[in-house]
């Protein structure tokens, strides 16, 4: 792994860069003699990002961001689980936060594109196919401190997972877990709603929290 980073002043603001690339070579063998791997998974990586903390506005403080990344699959052994693959992503957001009186509140919002791409595996029944994704998720909390020490904590978040190439496209055996898998190609974006409502308690001496949350899940991503 490598990455460079950077954070440049921009006015009474302060610009964040950072971008990174990454080389992931795992190898899965049947038994201990063997000297190739059953199961050869290269993954490469380029990731980037900027996030501008602006300066604060009254008693508004917060960042905006946009990121992205390329990611490029290939196989390198000697069955296949999964077909060679490319995935873009991209992504702008903003998080946002208030303070005033015994009151604090965040809010954030993101926006997301990802591209998955495939010439396909014959071996595997897999055909060429280009999948496109997007999905919009947010959050937002209230801290009210009651009276020192204590506050409560309420949390409202939107979230999302795209389906994955072996989500999609598995079919066959995979050493590492012992069980041959096999994806779905009608799969959607998975979303996923949590609420939750708390008691915080923070002094010198002590500190804790209790909450209770609900988290539903919808369009669930498995195998």
């Amino acid at each position: 792994r490598a990455a460079v980073e950077a954070t440049v002043p921009v006015g009474s603001a302060r610009l964040q860069v950072n971008g990174g690339w990454e080389r992931n070579f795992r190898r899965e063998f049947a038994d201990g003699a063997a000297t190739r791997p059953d199961l050869g998974l290269l993954v490469r990586n380029w990731t980037g990002f900027a996030h501008l903390h602006h300066a604060p506005v009254g008693p508004l403080t917060g960042t905006l961001g946009v990121s992205a990344m390329t990611s490029a699959f290939a196989n390198r052994g000697d069955e296949t689980l999964i077909p060679d693959s490319d995935t873009r992503t991209a992504a702008v957001y903003a998080m946002e936060q208030l303070e005033h009186g015994a009151w604090r509140v965040t809010l954030g919002a993101r926006h997301d594109w990802r591209t998955l791409a495939t010439d396909g595996e014959p071996a595997i029944d897999v055909t060429a196919e280009r999948r496109r994704f997007r999905a919009t998720t947010g959050s937002l909390g209230v801290l009210w401190r009651v009276r020192e020490p204590v506050a409560l904590v309420a949390n409202v978040a939107r979230g999302f997972r795209a389906p994955a190439a072996p989500d999609l496209w598995a079919n066959g055996f995979h050493e590492g877990t012992r069980a041959f898998e096999r994806g779905r190609r009608d799969l959607r974006v998975e979303t996923s709603l949590n609420t939750e409502l708390g008691v915080r308690v923070s002094a010198s001496s002590l500190s804790g929290e209790l909450t209770g949350y609900v988290n539903r899940v919808r369009d669930y991503i498995y195998l």
